[in-house]
């Protein structure tokens, strides 16, 4: 058996390789003088009379043919090659319990079409993923490097990032593949590094790398519940009627995302400024060295879920009370990144934002701590100058090009 799935799968993957360049289908087949290995194997008189007899059933069966080296018939095969009648080349491929290419694709494209059709038309990166996957099968009529030559791993991959590109609510690992595959560990073992695979390429030219964790939890995809870190006078009144008030914990309180669904509303006291920190080091060193009484001081985190983002919501909604005018910060990196996390918390969250210590005076003051800058990564910087998404940067950019700089946010604790 082994040598007949090996002289089937040699043709099948010629015949799939031929039809994928040309065309040209005259003749599919392979030279016994290329494969040393083989002819190596079948100097051992028992593996030779093995081979023979697989090649003698293949072409009984109609699926193959082959020729002998000339004055050595029934001794030394010279060629095989596969028999090109579209029946016969499906039988061989029943054999080898394997799907033709062809039709593989045609599933692929089904399932992407179906599923770019389901998605909210909104600004959906995974579906402009599936959109331009679906471009180059058109143009090459190959698989896309992110899929199988399988069906159902494809069809497993295609159903997470659906999942993930609707999702709104923090899900465990464990509970989403009960969800999506009815196998708590199925996630993990068959799908979570292709999910990666896909969301590190969306993520690519972003200027910023984020960890696998990070990619997950941006899509609310999370190991155990999260952890929300603030300070300052906040009180939280949950659904079921209890006040929770955490202004005593003046070096930093908490909930967890669980706790975030029972919250009825956020009561804020006497709290004049809301200050989102990106960096957990900048965060807790701002709140034992500078946080003032009238400040609520909020760990940002960089690529915060969307469970965190209703958090946030919740403590904006709160700053709207008694008329009293509430200005809202961020700090974050100079750089891409934290350009790109103030442009996302701005956009969704809180649109009177205000830069923290991400200004040319900040910049400069501390251009001996910053960080030189590659090409690729300065071109980045010139496609945000015209962007209006960071217009509060204009200025800051175009110096930090200058210099050819970039400042972490770490580097003004010392």
């Amino acid at each position: 058996m082994k040598y007949q799935t090996w002289i089937l799968e040699k043709l099948i993957e010629k015949f799939e390789s031929r039809k994928k360049s040309s065309g040209n289908m005259r003749k599919v087949a392979f030279q016994m003088q290329d494969e040393s290995a083989l002819s190596q194997e079948l100097e051992h008189a028992e593996e030779k009379e093995q081979f023979l007899a697989a090649l003698d059933l293949l072409k009984q069966k109609g699926l193959i043919d082959y020729s002998w080296v000339r004055f050595e018939k029934d001794n030394i095969v010279e060629r095989v090659w596969l028999v090109l009648d579209e029946e016969k080349v499906r039988e061989s491929y029943r054999v080898l319990a394997r799907i033709p290419k062809g039709d593989i694709i045609c599933v692929l494209r089904e399932s992407l079409i179906n599923s770019i059709n389901q998605m909210k038309p909104l600004d959906n990166e995974i579906q402009s993923f599936f959109k331009k996957q679906l471009e180059q099968m058109e143009q090459s009529s190959s698989i896309p490097r992110f899929f199988t030559d399988k069906i159902e791993p494809n069809e497993d991959l295609i159903r997470c990032l659906v999942y993930l590109s609707q999702n709104n609510q923090e899900v465990q690992e464990r509970v989403l593949s009960s969800l999506l595959y009815n196998d708590s560990k199925y996630f993990e073992r068959k799908v979570k590094g292709k999910v990666l695979s896909v969301l590190k390429a969306i993520n690519k030219g972003k200027g910023e790398e984020l960890s696998d964790e990070e990619l997950l939890r941006e899509k609310g995809v999370v190991k155990w519940p999260e952890i929300l870190e603030f300070t300052g006078r906040l009180a939280v009144l949950f659904k079921q009627g209890e006040l929770m008030d955490f202004s005593v914990l003046t070096y930093g309180a908490y909930i967890n995302s669980l706790m975030v669904e029972m919250v009825d509303k956020v009561c804020l006291y006497r709290i004049k400024k809301v200050i989102f920190i990106e960096n957990k080091a900048n965060y807790v060193w701002y709140i034992t060295q500078e946080k003032k009484e009238e400040e609520l001081v909020v760990y940002h985190g960089g690529c915060y879920s969307p469970i965190k983002g209703r958090w946030f919501k919740k403590i904006c909604e709160a700053c709207i009370q008694d008329g009293e005018q509430i200005k809202f910060y961020h700090w974050s990196d100079i750089d891409v990144g934290g350009f790109r996390i103030f442009s996302r918390l701005k956009t969704e969250i809180v649109s009177s934002l205000i830069p923290f210590r991400m200004d040319i005076e900040t910049l400069e003051k501390n251009r001996d701590k910053g960080m030189p800058m590659n090409e690729h990564y300065r071109m980045l910087l010139v496609e945000m100058i015209n962007d209006c998404r960071y217009e509060e940067f204009k200025f800051l950019i175009e110096r930090m090009i200058e210099l050819n700089i970039r400042l972490e946010q770490e580097q003004l604790l010392y």
